[in-house]
């Protein structure tokens, strides 16, 4: 039934491969053609009971914990029928399993076969952190291999900048949710903010080390008003060597994991669905002065576009209209993640 594969992590985690037709959750005429890889989690005793909630309570701005607090109350977590999708998990398997240890049904989490930050590895080399209720899919986040309406809810962290197709992607995600299913989706930075060039990423620690701070080596919003060659002129004039000149601006202006769309092109994107409504969005940014009314200017872009850093939306899979109640109690729980204290939070929500 199953092809013995990898053991990873000195045996503390075993993962076998298994076909598509043995897990409930693949649909084998999707997978038809594509580079699907299905892998469960047979064996682990890598982590101690417990470590993830000491992690989640330390820090405090977990978007895991909030989806987890979302399903519990839809109730959506108690039934061994009520399957969660992490489209997108982290290469360490870290909030895939803080959220395996809060559902009674499976976690299946899914990350692209090769990928600007981990092209090699996963799940084999990079998983620490694993249950037995966990299956690892290694596939595109687009074009699902899952059949649909097999999950309760669809937890999406720092993708939606990246994926070039967000409709398709969105789309995907609501297909395999059941009905009234939750699409939890964060993200951070958004392209348009001041940060959203996610340099910090293209560089590498390597050159943060070196540099101590590679913020300070681009103006805000400078990805968005400068073109290439002012951008390198910059960096020369900062004293930066061509390595990083070259690697920056081929990041910024040529890579393929930025989709470079502004806040309220994904805001209408979601705002027109027909499969599914808003419950609840909230994005923070805290940005004013003469850097912001320059960057308006030279772009054009309004001032909710530039200065938005991060989004929450949550979406429920239903085309009846969302009662003032539920979306008052998500406002509530969600808001959270931006530091307000609640009784700000429950004046904006209740409002």
């Amino acid at each position: 039934m199953f092809q013995l594969s990898s053991v990873l992590l000195c045996s503390q985690i075993t993962l076998y491969e298994m076909e598509c037709k043995n897990t409930k959750f693949c649909d084998p005429i999707r997978t038809r053609g594509k580079n699907v890889r299905f892998f469960e989690v047979i064996n682990s005793s890598a982590v101690q009971p417990g470590y993830t909630d000491v992690m989640v309570q330390r820090d405090q701005f977990n978007p895991a914990r909030f989806f987890v607090d979302i399903l519990q109350y839809y109730n959506m977590h108690k039934s061994p029928q009520s399957h969660v999708l992490d489209n997108g998990c982290s290469t360490t398997g870290e909030q895939t399993y803080y959220m395996a240890n809060k559902i009674a049904g499976s976690l299946v989490g899914l990350n692209v076969v090769t990928n600007a930050f981990s092209n090699t590895g996963f799940p084999f080399e990079t998983v620490k952190f694993s249950k037995n209720s966990q299956i690892y899919a290694l596939t595109d986040g687009n074009g699902l291999p899952f059949k649909k309406n097999m999950f309760s809810g669809v937890f999406s962290q720092n993708i939606m900048e990246h994926v070039l197709t967000p409709e398709e992607y969105i789309s995907e995600s609501i297909r395999v949710l059941k009905k009234d299913g939750i699409l939890y989706m964060y993200w951070a930075p958004l392209w348009s903010g001041p940060s959203g060039h996610h340099l910090q990423t293209a560089i590498g620690k390597t050159w943060d080390e070196k540099y101590n701070d590679n913020w300070e080596f681009i103006p805000k919003w400078g990805h968005l008003y400068m073109s290439e060659e002012e951008l390198k002129e910059y960096w020369k004039n900062k004293g930066l060597n061509d390595e990083f000149i070259k690697k920056g601006s081929d990041w910024i202006f040529h890579s393929n994991v930025l989709n470079r769309l502004k806040w309220s092109q994904i805001h209408q994107i979601l705002k027109n669905r027909t499969d599914s409504q808003i419950v609840f969005y909230k994005c923070s940014g805290h940005h004013d002065g003469e850097e912001l009314e320059f960057a308006l200017k030279k772009t054009g872009y309004s001032k909710k576009d530039l200065s938005y850093q991060h989004c929450i939306y949550v979406l429920k899979k239903s085309t009846t209209n969302i009662k003032h109640e539920e979306k008052r109690d998500i406002c509530v729980m969600t808001n959270f993640v931006f530091w307000q204290p609640i009784e700000i939070i429950q004046s904006q929500c209740i409002s």
